[in-house]
């Protein structure tokens, strides 16, 4: 499940967030960025996965600095994206609903 939320991160970085659209809270970035890019009738619950919370996955995604978080009146943001981390660049976008979610780790 790790695996598959840093994908969807990079995929949704990559290929459906705009400038436009940050900053953007955290849980709604979850909803129209990054679970759309997940094949048809998959979702991920952070819960299973080491990171528990949306807010600690952030967290370490901006440590690796794939994003820029805030949190403002309460509410913890995505800030930026950095599209040109070497992350993002060389991650290729699989088809959506290419059903390899069983894809080694």
């Amino acid at each position: 499940p790790d695996e598959m939320a840093v994908k969807m991160l990079l995929s949704a970085i990559k290929t459906r967030v705009a400038d436009s659209d940050l900053p953007c809270e955290m849980s709604k970035f979850l909803s129209t960025c990054m679970q759309p890019v997940l094949p048809e009738g998959l979702k991920l619950d952070f819960k299973s996965t080491s990171y528990k919370k949306l807010s600690k996955f952030f967290s370490t995604m901006e440590k690796k600095k794939l994003v820029k978080c805030k949190t403002v009146f309460g509410l913890d943001s995505i800030e930026k994206v950095f599209r040109e981390h070497a992350d993002v660049v060389a991650y290729q976008a699989e088809e959506r609903g290419g059903g390899d979610a069983g894809a080694a780790a």
